[in-house]
């Protein structure tokens, strides 16, 4: 892997997390996914399982869907990592 791509790679997951960050409302629902009273990585276990996923697809679980946007994606998957080690 080439130092440039992993500059742009690093710069690319700066900018979506300063987009989760700074956008509102971003946390509407709970990124304890699996209920057991801490964000750790079972939630993000269950974030990537559904990763890619949409209504009406296979792997769809709208709890995954954190953010609301019809999609699970890089940035549910933040969401949870933002709040990782947290009760």
């Amino acid at each position: 892997m080439s130092n440039k791509f992993i500059a742009l790679t690093i710069l690319l997951l700066a900018m979506t997390m300063a987009l989760v960050l700074t956008t509102p409302n971003v946390m509407a629902q709970n990124p304890d996914l699996n209920g057991d009273g801490k964000v750790d990585i079972q939630d993000i276990a269950e974030v990537a399982a559904a990763f890619g996923s949409y209504p009406g697809h296979q792997r769809w679980d709208q709890e995954a869907d954190l953010n609301q946007d019809g999609y699970v994606n890089i940035i549910d998957v933040l969401i949870v990592a933002n709040s990782f080690g947290e009760l």
